[in-house]
């Protein structure tokens, strides 16, 4: 269907790029059956994006953006302190992604495909990048606080931020076949838990001192 709307292309483009690409195949589909399907012309595709690839990226660079905005306004909010931060930040950005997690999965299945590893490398390596200022300022107020008590400090932010992506992708795995399996909602508040427990360790502070409520509450009621 046509698109009405100047300002409604890009996001039109946007969205039925990543369609294609999750039903056909990244390198299936061609930036004509992109254009054919929104119903305008090449130069308008070429008005927005260069490539195939610069879509692709601008669809997963749209879909991390959140996640980005979530940490930063987190890590700059001076009404919190460093351990009301790092929960709130683990309760947003897992929430978040999985309100969101069918794009999400869309979006994993494309990256997965063997001639974009490379490109799904370099999009965790700029996150890791983005994110790094934000959760190196929250440990460092931990540590000025006295609450964190890490044995060096930047292994300690590579550690967190790795522990949280790993179970973003854990917790995401696991929701995908969660109407098909229940018992997964169990397995999913298990796997919050421990890596809560794994992150207090690291930074020395109390079990339990991180509050991860919010997110398993939305597994136990809305999943």
């Amino acid at each position: 269907m046509p698109v009405e709307k100047e300002s409604d292309v890009k996001q039109a483009l946007l969205n039925t790029a990543m369609e294609l690409f999750y039903k056909k195949g990244y390198d299936a589909t061609s930036v004509n059956a992109i254009i054919e399907k929104v119903g305008v012309s090449k130069g308008a595709f070429y008005h927005y994006f260069k490539s195939k690839e610069e879509v692709l990226e601008a669809v997963v660079e749209q879909h991390i953006e959140k996640e980005i905005e979530i940490t930063h306004d987190i890590a700059a909010n001076n009404d919190l302190n460093a351990i009301e931060k790092l929960s709130r930040l683990i309760n947003e950005v897992l929430g978040y992604k999985t309100l969101n997690i069918k794009k999400r999965l869309k979006i994993s299945s494309v990256l997965q495909d063997e001639g974009n590893v490379k490109f799904q490398r370099k999009v965790v390596e700029n996150k890791f990048k983005i994110l790094h200022l934000p959760y190196r300022v929250i440990i460092e107020q931990g540590i000025s606080e006295g609450t964190f008590h890490p044995f060096h400090t930047e292994e300690t932010v590579e550690q967190i931020m790795h522990l949280i992506v790993i179970l973003n992708s854990a917790v995401t795995r696991l929701a995908a076949n969660i109407e098909e399996k229940p018992h997964n909602v169990e397995i999913i508040v298990q796997k919050i838990e421990a890596y809560g427990d794994a992150i207090e360790r690291i930074l020395g502070i109390q079990r339990g001192s991180i509050n991860l409520s919010e997110i398993i509450k939305i597994f136990e009621k809305h999943l």
